[in-house]
């Protein structure tokens, strides 16, 4: 096994690793792709209900019965688009974004007590790896 193939073993361990250990520590009762969902309206501010069924590879009406489940919640708000009224714009309501603070708060901390062992040095070479990898990905997809 050459070292790309060992890198790839070794990413897919950490994240499905992070995802069983961040839903196991879960007590909000939603789904890993709920959480996904709402960091993702919280990193682009806003997005349609036609970009979750994409995203997703899901129906319009499972994308819909997600952002139903949300709203109930009181996570996100949905508002017809001005320009467009066929179009519906999902939002994270002021408390969705408290929510994620404190979920973002919560996993901060389990992964500090993780990674208690790990030397500063360590935990940044980590991280200027992951950003150098996130950084190849981008130009190759701009190169296609």
């Amino acid at each position: 096994m050459n070292q790309f193939e060992q890198l790839l073993i070794a990413l897919k361990q950490v994240h499905e690793s992070f995802v069983d250990i961040i839903q196991s520590n879960d007590d909000s009762g939603l789904t890993h792709a709920n959480m996904f969902l709402l960091f993702m309206i919280h990193g682009q501010g806003s997005i349609k209900t036609t970009d979750i069924s994409k995203y997703f590879d899901i129906t319009p009406g499972a994308a819909t019965a997600i952002a139903d489940k949300l709203e109930s919640l009181g996570l996100i708000a949905r508002e017809r688009d001005k320009k467009d009224r066929r179009v519906v714009v999902i939002s994270l309501t002021d408390q969705g974004k408290e929510f994620l603070q404190r979920k973002r708060n919560k996993n901060v901390k389990l992964f500090e007590e993780i990674l208690k062992d790990f030397t500063y040095e360590e935990i940044t070479s980590v991280i200027s790896s992951l950003q150098k990898i996130t950084q190849a990905i981008a130009i190759y997809k701009g190169s296609k």
